[in-house]
């Protein structure tokens, strides 16, 4: 469903670029479903800084620099869909499972200007509950994005910690990619540098065989960071040339967003 709703964002922009000038199209959309042997606590969604925001939008000149933002955030009901500009997003998050999913699109007419937009979703602190033998787990995702110009990039990225806390109140971590790199079992998918560029990725990841280490029961919570974003550049500009410092919200870049939430 979510590869729909982007494949039909991405054919709304299409009739903008033919009836206009040419105009480069960065679209995406992510998804990510749980299968879970245990039933966990309803999590409310905290938002990258705690406060239901889901994403942003940037916008700025190439020359002379000049740059502006906007903030998006899930209502009360978590789902959201903004626009800023010719770009869009949307998202949505169930508070009982976690399921979560967001579509965006970034788009730019002036030459002049990039589009930019990023999505950070997941879920800080998740409470899953008190065991000494973790019942299995998995997550399924999707992340399907497109380029059509040269300068355009597109990216998604997920990244998790298994956490638990025993009876003596220490904390251990069985499972964790956020050890100040993106650990082996990482999620990052990344495009840049052509025309009609696709990442069209799914998956499904697997927690089994998790007990605590002294036979005790521990408090069990698991942390995920997921996301994506997209960055448009008018097609066919030869001075559109993407810079480091734009580049930094994609590629390693997304090391950034998913590192960024640390367990205090």
């Amino acid at each position: 469903m979510k590869r729909i709703i982007c494949l039909l964002g991405i054919a709304g922009l299409m009739v903008i670029s033919m009836s206009g000038s040419a105009m480069a199209i960065v679209a995406g959309s992510g998804s990510l479903e749980w299968s879970l042997g245990f039933t966990p606590e309803s999590v409310q969604y905290m938002g990258q800084y705690m406060d239901n925001k889901y994403g942003d939008f940037y916008s700025r000149t190439i020359s002379p620099y000049s740059s502006s933002w906007q903030r998006v955030y899930l209502n009360d009901g978590y789902t959201g869909s903004d626009t800023f500009g010719l770009s869009s997003s949307s998202a949505a998050y169930d508070p009982s499972n976690a399921d979560q999913s967001f579509s965006f699109t970034a788009l730019t007419d002036d030459p002049n200007k990039v589009a930019t937009v990023e999505i950070s979703m997941g879920a800080s602190f998740w409470p899953i509950g008190t065991f000494v033998d973790l019942p299995d787990f998995s997550f399924t995702y999707d992340f399907y994005g497109t380029t059509d110009s040269f300068f355009d990039n597109v990216g998604f990225g997920l990244t998790a910690q298994l956490t638990y806390r025993d009876s003596s109140n220490v904390w251990h971590s069985p499972y964790d990619d956020y050890d100040g790199t993106l650990g082996e079992n990482s999620l990052r998918y990344y495009v840049t540098g052509g025309e009609n560029l696709i990442i069209d990725e799914s998956g499904t990841r697997a927690f089994s065989g998790y007990s605590t280490h002294d036979g005790q029961p521990g408090e069990w919570y698991f942390r995920f960071d997921f996301g994506g974003g997209g960055e448009d550049y008018l097609s066919g500009q030869s001075n559109a040339t993407p810079e480091p410092t734009s580049l930094s919200l994609l590629g390693l870049g997304l090391a950034g967003i998913f590192l960024r939430r640390r367990r205090k």
